[in-house]
């Protein structure tokens, strides 16, 4: 997602989904974070959304590609 209005509606859809489903909450189960510099960094995780009864609706398997920029910088 390149802006807001995408991360919002790729949120948006994915809440509803799981809501659907009964989610309740998600266990992180992996996790590992490469710096490539001060300002950019990947993110690796996996996911397992879980209803309150903590049967699994699904397991993902994510990739971030993060950077800082001026533009995004807040004061």
């Amino acid at each position: 997602m390149l802006d807001g209005d995408g991360v919002t509606g790729m949120r948006d859809t994915l809440q509803t989904r799981l809501k659907a489903q009964g989610f309740s909450h998600t266990e992180v189960l992996d996790q590992a974070v490469r710096t490539y510099h001060r300002n950019g960094a990947a993110v690796e995780v996996i996911w397992s959304r879980r209803r309150a009864d903590e049967t699994e609706i699904e397991r993902l398997v994510v990739h971030f590609e993060v950077i800082r920029t001026e533009k995004l910088k807040r004061s």
